[in-house]
Formats: structure tokens, sequence, C-alpha cells
């Protein structure tokens, strides 16, 4: 079963419609329709474990701080794991550990771990 079609976020007030150009048995991939960004909602089964990832890839046109005159295309990717065993927690309890880490995860919690902060 798959996500809806297409899926959306939000980047400082923008809403980003992605809809989806690929679907497996495993996994879909959802891109907006200039390809700066592209989500991926994927499961690997490994062992016991469950690993459900959903990843964001954003692209810009970035100019060389060192000389203006040049672009590149950077990438920004961003992953949300849940690495789960066979048997123990229930969907539920999961959700209310991810619901916990959202909330933890304030603006400023995301900018001291860019500033590189443990």
């Amino acid at each position: 079963m798959a996500f809806a079609d297409p899926q959306s976020v939000t980047v400082n007030a923008v809403p980003i419609s992605m809809p989806r150009i690929s679907s497996e048995s495993s996994k879909s991939v959802y891109a907006s329709a200039d390809g700066l960004n592209t989500m991926t909602i994927s499961h690997l089964p490994s062992g016991d474990r469950l690993r459900s990832m959903v990843r964001l890839e954003s692209l810009v046109n970035a100019a060389d701080p060192f000389d203006a005159s040049k672009t590149f295309q950077q990438k920004l990717v961003f992953y949300f794991v849940v690495d789960k065993p066979a048997f123990g927690f229930t969907p539920t309890e999961i959700d209310y550990r991810v619901q916990a880490l959202k909330t933890w995860a304030t603006s400023a919690f995301v900018l001291k771990v860019l500033g590189r902060e443990t």
C-alpha cells in the first residue's frame, strides 16, 4: 500500500507538491515538477529488524563563496529512520517515541546540531 499521491511538504511557508514518480513493492519516490525536491519512502528488512525510512532531498544552485561568478548545484538530504525489532514494540509505542523526538527537536535544537553541538 502506498502513501497518497502527491505528497507535500511545506518549507518556510511554501508548499511543495511531489507526485509519485516511481513505485516498487517496498519503495516509492515522489518528486516536485521542477526536480529540485525528492521524497523517498522505503522499507528494508534486515534479519529480525525492519528499517523504515523517509528521505527528503533538496537541490539548489548556489554561488561559489569564493567566486560569485560560478554556481554549483548543491544537495541537502534529510533522513528520518525507524529501525525496529520484529517484536517488543507496538506501532503505537513506536509512535509515542517518534512524537517525543519531534517535540524535542525544536528549531533551537536543529540550529545547535548544525552548529556541531553534541
